[in-house]
């Protein structure tokens, strides 16, 4: 099973089903695999982007992943995360390991409004806009059994892959290890410091082993990430140009700006009137 079929059976769902879905590969994230699947590493709708411009947010939402991973190693479960929003949750598994999964968000809690006041006490959001952003929410909880029936094929799609990549012995080189780190943190600043105490080696052997491993430095695979991430939610969010910059990790709009027409060739704003104008 190839990316190709994947990420247009994803893009099926997500399109022509309606599906608010993000995959969350933890463990066993091949080279290939990994890469081809990162722009749907995040929750697209407009409350859970706000909130995880808030970088402790974000590191909690991080934090939890491996217990939600945890929690559906032995099946789909339904539930609501810790900032109010109710998801299904599908396990993604390689060898008969939970590896990863995908869930089926966006949608409203009965018990919103206390998980809302929470945040806004812990993390410090205005409560209005919270409250402005969660009205935005599916109020219509999912059909379980018809999410199950379009979701189960994917889960099989990506065991195939994933045991495939396994099969073929690709092995688990640091500059891999190193980019599937960097793929569930390139939303918020690194440092290499901050890289260097995870691996537990030195600056000059993360540079020169990740360059000579993939052929382009630390600063510039987390560039690439970042912009493929803002580009995406500049074709599929509300947010503006400023709240894109600080969710994708870029420390302010204008260096945001620069980098981006540096590699997409039109401004951030250009890109988004461009993308409306191709689905108009």
């Amino acid at each position: 099973m190839d990316g190709e079929h994947i990420i247009a059976y994803i893009d099926y769902l997500k399109q022509e089903c309606g599906l608010s879905l993000s995959l969350h590969l933890l463990h066993r994230t091949g080279h290939s695999l990994g890469e081809r699947l990162l722009p749907y590493n995040l929750h697209e709708n407009p409350y859970c982007l706000y909130l995880k411009l808030q970088p402790e947010m974000w590191h909690a939402c991080v934090r939890r992943q491996s217990r939600v991973l945890s929690a559906c190693k032995d099946g789909a479960i339904c539930g609501t995360c810790h900032a109010g929003v109710r998801e299904l949750v599908y396990p993604i598994k390689a060898q008969d390991e939970a590896v990863g999964f995908i869930s089926v968000s966006g949608y409203a809690d009965e018990n919103g409004a206390v998980y809302r006041a929470r945040m806004a006490e812990k993390y410090g959001f205005p409560r209005a806009e919270l409250d402005a952003l969660y009205a935005r929410l599916s109020d219509e909880r999912p059909d379980q059994k018809r999410v199950d029936t379009l979701i189960y094929p994917l889960c099989a799609m990506l065991t195939l892959a994933l045991e495939s990549e396994e099969d073929a012995g690709q092995e688990q080189t640091f500059s891999v290890r190193l980019m599937h780190y960097l793929r569930l943190n390139h939303t918020r600043r690194l440092t290499m410091e901050e890289i260097c105490a995870e691996f537990h080696c030195s600056p000059s052997y993360v540079s020169h082993r990740f360059k000579e491993q993939t052929g382009m430095t630390v600063h510039r695979y987390l560039t690439r990430l970042r912009v493929e991430n803002a580009a995406r939610l500049l074709r599929a969010s509300r947010l503006n140009v400023t709240e894109i910059a600080l969710a994708t990790g870029f420390e302010s709009s204008n260096y945001f700006s620069h980098v981006f027409r540096a590699q997409m060739g039109l401004s951030p704003k250009e890109y988004r009137a461009a993308a409306k104008e191709e689905t108009e």
